[in-house]
């Protein structure tokens, strides 16, 4: 009987290296799938949390810390509002800024910075200073301001929003 020889070269005899390069591949789309899922799933609870919140203030601010959205800080949810307002409810955003000092957004919490009372005046706070008016005219200024929420109807509410934007406009 007459055996055959390998030929060097041929498929037989090349080390099989696109096992582990087809596992890499894998494994990558695999994870590229995942971080797309993930993305996707993150834009469709930003979503529901938007509608939350258009229909209570409360429900949606409390969605979006649950799913760590935004930390519920008084600085971390005026910059929450500050970079999504043209996602979120602009009227709500008018109302939640425009809260009573008296206003306790967490019943048991004393801290005005995490919940307690106070806690809305201190996100206005924490809005206003988020903005640069340096070098603005006064009315670019205002429009600037007042281009991320619609004014509430009170006139006290309306005293606080242009009281704390006259602060920080004059001071800049």
């Amino acid at each position: 009987m007459h055996e055959e020889s390998e030929v060097p070269g041929t498929p037989s005899t090349i080390p099989d290296d696109n096992s582990a390069t087809n596992s890499v591949e894998k494994d990558i789309a695999a994870q590229v799938a995942n971080a797309f899922d993930r993305k996707q799933m993150k834009q469709q609870n930003f979503e529901i949390g938007s509608v939350k919140f258009r229909l209570s203030l409360k429900e949606g601010i409390n969605f979006f810390v649950s799913e760590n959205f935004v930390e519920l800080d008084a600085k971390s949810l005026a910059h929450f509002f500050l970079n999504h307002k043209d996602s979120l409810d602009k009227t709500q955003i008018g109302e939640a800024l425009g809260k009573e000092p008296e206003y306790k957004f967490v019943k048991t919490e004393e801290d005005s910075e995490k919940g307690g009372e106070g806690f809305f005046v201190r996100v206005l706070h924490h809005y206003v200073e988020a903005f640069e008016f340096g070098g603005l005219q006064l009315d670019e200024a205002i429009r600037l301001y007042l281009g991320g929420f619609r004014l509430p109807g009170e006139a006290q509410k309306i005293d606080r929003f242009m009281e704390k934007f006259a602060e920080c406009y004059t001071r800049q």
